[in-house]
């Protein structure tokens, strides 16, 4: 039996309020529990999350996923989505900024086609 390995994809697009249209590009390859990117891709401005498998870890983001999914709201400045693939199915989650400034998460409603998504925070 082979080593699990996370396989990770940017979402490029654009967001509009709790809505969001977007791409997946730049399909990576990392370990067990971890996924390598380019920082440069990551830098886009078109940048606006990515989905990773978890292999059978489950739907739920991991701690890691959380605190980088609060870096990288905090280093944009602005909400961004994580979606996390278990067994061929995804479970989307949007991260943002309360109120108090400290970094929520909801789950959202995504369709998926031929890898382009659309979804929508629903809480």
């Amino acid at each position: 039996m082979s080593e699990f390995v996370e396989v990770c994809w940017f979402i490029y697009g654009i967001r509009v309020g709790k809505t969001f249209f977007g791409y997946k590009v730049f399909h990576s390859r990392g370990k067990t529990a971890s996924v390598e990117f380019s920082w440069e891709k990551a830098m886009n401005p078109l940048l606006i999350g990515w989905v990773h498998t978890h292999g059978p870890f489950g739907f739920y983001p991991s701690e890691r996923d959380n605190a980088t999914m609060r870096s990288w709201v905090r280093a944009k400045n602005r909400p961004m989505i994580c979606g996390i693939s278990c067994d061929g199915i995804i479970v989307w989650y949007d991260y943002f900024r309360n109120k108090d400034l400290s970094i929520g998460n909801h789950p959202m409603r995504v369709t998926e086609e031929n890898g382009f998504v659309f979804g929508t925070r629903y809480l």
